[in-house]
């Protein structure tokens, strides 16, 4: 199978499941704590709706751990995406972190630079479809391509038009990053999460606590695993847990 009628497919896919579960609620507005203190002590009200907003961090960095931390928070009945471009986001963990796997829909594209290109356009349908609370992004991407500005940009604007709030994960040095409204820099500590303000903004530097009842380490694959919990039901080839 051509890569172009795989990107075909998995997008045709990823639409056809917005239409199934999109709501268009009343455009969010707002802030979204995620109960991590380390994090929300930076954040006046939690990540912001309707915006973009940049977690960077090595590997084991506590990044995957305040998404779920974030998702797990959610009001009832609001629903989570999560663009897995490196495929290491490990359902059981959310699972044990108190996310309700039905409600968090997550889109592995496959590897290489057309799976980058379709994890931008998949993040780009998802932040715009008004149908998502959070949507994070771990596209994974090594390096640049012509154009990808605008692709990046155009994540900003359907952040905007969705109201979601959008969670890009990045890496210490990464060449693709996308405007951001708030960039912050995580570590661990032991079990307790470090962050601290990387744009410039006015508050607190740095923050450390650690998520009440998180395994930072069990929210990705290979880490730590906790107690199994269901399986995600699999629908589209994309991939993806609803």
């Amino acid at each position: 199978m051509s890569s172009a009628v795989t990107q075909h497919d998995v997008l045709a896919r990823l639409r056809d499941e917005i239409r199934r579960i999109e709501r268009r609620p009343a455009r969010r507005v707002g802030a979204l704590p995620c109960g991590v203190p380390a994090v929300d002590g930076l954040l006046p009200g939690g990540f912001p709706c309707g915006a973009l907003s940049e977690l960077r961090g090595g590997p084991a960095s506590g990044k995957t751990a305040v998404v779920l931390a974030l998702v797990a928070r959610l009001r009832r009945g609001a629903l989570a995406a999560f663009v897995d471009g490196r495929g290491e986001l490990y359902p059981p963990a959310a699972a044990a972190m108190g996310v309700e796997l039905d409600r968090l829909l997550i889109v592995r594209p496959p590897a290489g630079e057309e799976g980058g290109r379709l994890a931008l356009w998949a993040a780009e349908a998802l932040l715009g479809s008004g149908a998502f609370a959070v949507v994070a992004i771990d596209a994974g991407l090594s390096r640049p391509w012509r154009g990808i500005d605008a692709s990046l940009r155009r994540l900003v604007t359907a952040a905007e038009q969705g109201g979601a709030a959008g969670l890009w994960l990045s890496t210490p040095g990464a060449a693709v990053r996308p405007p951001a409204v708030v960039r912050l820099d995580l570590s661990v500590e032991g079990r307790r999460v470090v962050a601290a303000r990387a744009d410039g903004q006015a508050g607190p530097a740095r923050a450390v606590a650690a998520p009440a009842g998180a395994s930072l380490r069990g929210a990705a694959r290979g880490e730590a695993a906790p107690e199994p919990r269901p399986s995600p039901r699999r629908l589209a080839g994309g991939s993806h847990a609803a």
